[in-house]
């Protein structure tokens, strides 16, 4: 069945998202949604990382213009 799967989960997890997909490699993707007006946004981005998250989605609902410099550390994490 070549199929893909996107498995999008917020900060608070047990961690074991990434680990349950890792049985098919290739054919997963976990991913993780942040809040980028959080004061410790960069840490949050960071610790998914290191979780096994390789995605970064659902940025929504931000108090300011998506193109604000307080987001550009963010989307530089997010980008390497």
């Amino acid at each position: 069945m070549n199929l893909t799967a996107c498995l999008l989960t917020p900060l608070l997890t047990d961690g074991l998202s990434p680990k349950r997909t890792s049985s098919i490699p290739g054919k997963s993707f976990p991913s993780a949604s942040s809040i980028l007006d959080a004061p410790d946004v960069v840490p949050q981005v960071e610790e998914l990382h290191s979780l096994g998250f390789r995605g970064l989605g659902e940025l929504e609902f931000v108090k300011k213009s998506y193109n604000d410099p307080s987001y550009f550390p963010v989307y530089e994490l997010a980008n390497r």
